[in-house]
């Protein structure tokens, strides 16, 4: 008799997303779908296609079976679906009324929030019942400051960055010396870059609220999804871009991404590539921009806790994180506060030794290490300076709890504290935890022991490695393996409904 198991239904164990199949993806509202492949325990994996940018179904409910045929009249009904659900946006007719606006007085400004709209004296009327408030001028040049946040963090959380990691990061660029600025979902960037007139520093910014198309012109925003490299503008949207950037040598340019955290690090790698690949590339006065032929500089903000992510080969494995700790507004968990630090940093990879951390923020020394650049006024302590630590081996800035380890060869601090070597895990790890020898890894000293368990391939089934690492995932193998492994549960099907009916007559007999 067949096992019981066959007969429960199957969990899935994990989805990863195919970025080598070169397919032709149907469309959803957020522009092309992403192809993935869903892992079961015990059947064939399956391919889909579903939304880049959000993460629950309720939001974005579109899923589709790559083994089933798009027909072109499909495909077509797909792609005006989106058009149909796009907001309907005159940009210059906005552009105008902007101009205009501006020259209002101070009492004679509303904005509404439900059409997304600035409103003249002769409107109020018909937006009596919706979302309207009153702006400031500042408020025209700042629209973050004016725009209610989404919170949605399946689909689509925004959240701002507080105003000294705004500050840090314009003084940097401005340090580094470049002049064109592509910010991609980080517009309080893209306000300070132009707000400030006493640099020639520009900013372009891109991002999926459509929402800023009431404050910026055309060759100031486009709306665009980061996780497929979509502009919404499919005609002019690569165009207003490149004309943005115009002749400028590529060496001044620099890429500043704010990506969702709960985005899949190798989408995210994918759409800066294309960002580069069809809008920024150019030639360069010196060669090559960076050793990573794909990408030019970039600094991406993402968490430490997914730095192996980021650095997969498929993802961006030519960033390095940086120690600084980025901070938002109102956010729990990332908000300022420095009992629970930050756990947002910077991945970039500007040339050695990338972004100098500030005095300002406490991750200085007083404690002299041979550093490039130091702060000109003394310490209480003789002969002591208050410097910018800087670790020659690590070839970059570091914080002061970020201890340089002899026998890891690495400033290996991750969170923001101290951390000590394990001879036994081979590795440093976190201060105050201690080696169980049941769970084989360093623990807190009052934690619940797990042992580790190992687990198979979801591919070829074999130990030892995963499936990302499988030599089977290559083009076309895998295919093949579905197909026989589809055969054989199959074959399972029909021996599992013979000796169903066979018992069924049995029990009748009886």
């Amino acid at each position: 008799m067949a096992d019981s198991t066959d007969l429960q239904p199957q969990r899935p164990r994990g989805v990863d997303v195919l970025l080598s199949e070169q397919v032709d993806p149907p469309y959803c509202p957020h522009g092309p779908t992403v192809l993935f492949e869903r892992f079961f325990e015990k059947k064939a994996s399956r391919r889909f296609f579903a939304c880049s940018a959000c993460r629950d179904r309720k939001q974005c409910s579109f899923f589709w079976w790559a083994d089933q045929i798009i027909t072109p009249e499909k495909r077509s009904f797909f792609h005006d679906l989106f058009v149909a659900r796009q907001p309907q946006i005159n940009r210059p007719q906005l552009m105008e009324r902007y101009k205009k606006f501006k020259n209002l007085k101070k009492e004679k400004r509303k904005y509404c929030a439900t059409c997304n709209l600035l409103l003249f004296v002769e409107e109020w009327e018909d937006h009596e019942s919706h979302d309207v408030v009153g702006m400031v001028t500042a408020a025209l040049a700042h629209p973050s400051e004016l725009l209610v946040p989404y919170t949605d963090k399946k689909t689509y959380a925004q959240f701002f960055f507080t105003e000294k990691t705004t500050q840090f990061l314009v003084t940097e660029l401005k340090r580094q010396g470049f002049t064109h600025v592509i910010s991609v979902g980080t517009p309080r960037i893209h306000e300070s870059i132009n707000a400030d007139l006493s640099t020639n520093m520009k900013s372009f910014l891109l991002d999926l609220d459509y929402r800023y198309s009431a404050f910026y012109r055309e060759d100031q925003f486009q709306q665009f999804n980061l996780l497929n490299g979509f502009f919404f503008d499919e005609d002019k949207g690569k165009g207003r871009l490149t004309g943005f950037l115009g002749n400028t040598d590529r060496r001044k340019v620099i890429v500043l991404a704010d990506a969702p955290f709960g985005a899949l690090a190798t989408l995210v790698g994918r759409g800066i590539r294309s960002l580069w690949r069809d809008c920024l590339t150019g030639e360069s006065t010196d060669g090559p921009v960076t050793e990573d032929g794909d990408i030019g500089f970039t600094i991406l903000i993402f968490p430490y806790f997914l730095e192996k992510h980021v650095n997969e080969k498929d993802a961006l494995p030519s960033l390095r994180m940086m120690d600084y700790q980025v901070t938002y507004e109102c956010h729990r968990l990332y908000k300022d506060k420095k009992n629970y630090p930050s756990a947002a940093r910077f991945y970039t990879n500007l040339p050695p030794p990338g972004l100098r951390l500030p005095k300002e923020e406490d991750y200085w020394s007083v404690e002299f290490y041979h550093c490039p650049i130091t702060c000109t006024v003394t310490t209480s302590l003789s002969l002591s300076l208050c410097v910018c630590r800087y670790c020659k081996t690590c070839v970059r800035y570091v914080s002061k709890e970020n201890k340089h380890c002899a026998i890891c060869n690495a400033c290996t601090s991750k969170d923001g504290r101290s951390y000590e070597h394990c001879d036994m895990c081979k590795v440093c790890v976190k201060s105050g935890r201690v080696h169980c020898l049941e769970c084989e890894s360093c623990q807190p000293p009052n934690h619940k022991c797990q042992p580790k368990q190992s687990t198979n391939c979801h591919i070829c089934g074999e130990f030892g490695h995963k499936r990302r690492d499988c030599p089977n995932k290559e083009k076309g193998k895998t295919l093949s393996i579905t197909r026989k492994r589809r055969k054989t549960l199959d074959a399972k099907d029909v021996t599992m409904t013979t000796k169903r009916t066979k018992l069924i007559k049995r029990t009748r007999k009886t």
